[in-house]
C-alpha cells in the first residue's frame, strides 16, 4: 500500500516502508486477516480523497514515526509500532476504499503493483552509491521506460529519479548525525557523483549546507 500526501514543492519529502511481517505478532482470526488484506489492497492511497482532519492525523502519526526511528531513543520501537498500529485502525475506520468493478482484478493488480514497487525499493536500496538509471531499473523489473516512469509516478507521487535523490539524502542525512565522516566522504557514501552535486542537493532540499546542517545538531565541534 503506498500513501501519498500533496505538499508544496519546498516540503521535504519522506518515504516509510514497512514490513507487513509486524503484523504477524497479532493472533488474527481468518476474518481479520482477510480485513486487514482488504486493507492494504484497496484503501485510497490519495490523501486528497480523505477527509481533511484524517489526512491531517495520519500525517501526523507518519511524522512520529519517522521522528521516532531517526532518533532511535530509549524505546522508540515500542512507540513506532503504537503508531503504526493507531494509523492502522484510523485507515480501517475513516479512510474511503477504491470501488473497483472486479474486486478480484483490482486485487491481483495491486498485489502486482506492490510486488514491483519492492523490487524498485530494494535495487536501489542495495545500489544507490553506484549510478543508477531510470532504464536500468525499468529493465530490472521488466518494464518499458515508459510504463515505469507512469506506473512510479502514479503510485508515488513523485519521479522515480526525485525519489533516488531523497533516498540519497536520507541517507546522508543518517551519516551526518551519527557518524564523524567528513563531509567530502559523505557525499560518495551516500552516491552522489560529486561534492558539488551533494551540496547541491542538500542546500535546495534542507535550505543548509551540510556541514551547517550536522552543526545545528551537535554545535560546533
Amino acid at each position: 500500500m503506498c500513501i501519498i500526501f500533496w505538499a508544496s514543492p519546498n516540503s521535504e519529502r519522506i518515504v516509510l516502508q514497512f514490513d507487513l511481517n509486524v503484523f504477524q505478532e497479532f493472533s488474527l482470526t481468518e476474518d481479520e486477516g482477510k480485513r486487514l488484506r482488504d486493507l492494504f489492497l484497496h484503501v485510497s492511497p490519495s490523501s486528497a480523497d480523505w477527509n481533511p482532519d484524517v489526512a491531517r492525523l495520519v500525517a501526523g502519526l507518519l511524522q512520529v514515526i519517522h521522528r521516532e526511528s531517526s532518533q532511535r531513543k530509549a524505546g522508540y520501537r515500542y512507540v513506532v509500532k503504537a503508531k503504526l498500529y493507531e494509523m492502522l485502525a484510523v485507515l480501517d475506520r475513516d479512510v474511503p476504499r477504491l470501488v473497483r468493478d472486479s474486486a478480484e482484478d483490482a486485487t491481483s493488480k495491486s498485489q502486482e503493483t506492490l510486488e514491483k514497487l519492492q523490487q524498485i525499493f530494494a535495487y536501489v536500496e542495495d545500489h544507490y552509491q553506484e549510478t543508477i538509471t531510470l532504464q536500468q531499473v525499468a529493465d530490472h523489473v521488466g518494464f518499458s521506460s515508459y510504463y515505469f516512469t507512469k506506473l512510479f509516478k502514479r503510485n508515488m507521487g513523485i519521479t522515480f529519479m526525485t525519489f533516488v535523490n531523497d533516498y540519497r539524502l536520507s541517507k546522508a542525512k543518517w551519516i551526518l548525525l551519527n557518524e564523524e565522516t567528513p563531509v567530502t566522504e559523505v557525499a560518495e557514501l551516500a552516491g552522489f557523483s560529486s561534492v558539488k552535486t551533494f551540496h547541491h542537493a542538500f542546500k535546495r532540499a534542507m535550505g543548509v549546507s551540510p556541514l551547517k546542517y550536522r552543526r545545528t545538531i551537535f554545535g560546533n565541534k
